[in-house]
């Protein structure tokens, strides 16, 4: 289910980017896609740097990833960087502007 996604998210001990990854794929689908007919990928753009690489594959997981094999993007996660993959799925929220939605999921109400 949706809520256990997010409580892999949550895990500290994940010690895989490529599981991840596609956990951060399926919750990005689903909520941007089938629940809010959001433009997921507009948040592109609202990233820099490295920051910005992330992004774009997780965008491009949602748009390839689960159906066929990347064309024209190559990006292969790297286990040490889980915690920069966790930041960059949050900016996605935050720059979409349903970070109250992350928030929530991830328990960091007030």
């Amino acid at each position: 289910s949706y809520e256990l996604l997010w409580k892999e998210i949550k895990d500290d001990n994940i010690g895989s980017a490529n599981i991840l990854m596609n956990i951060m794929r399926r919750i990005l689908e689903h909520y941007f896609m089938v629940i809010g007919s959001i433009n997921y990928e507009r948040c592109i753009n609202e990233i820099e740097g490295s920051d910005k690489i992330i992004c774009k594959s997780l965008v491009s997981l949602i748009n390839e990833g689960s159906h066929s094999v990347f064309d024209d993007f190559i990006f292969a996660p790297d286990d040490s960087d889980i915690e920069n993959y966790k930041r960059v799925f949050r900016l996605v929220f935050e720059k979409l502007g349903h970070i109250d939605h992350y928030n929530m999921m991830m328990n960091k109400i007030d």
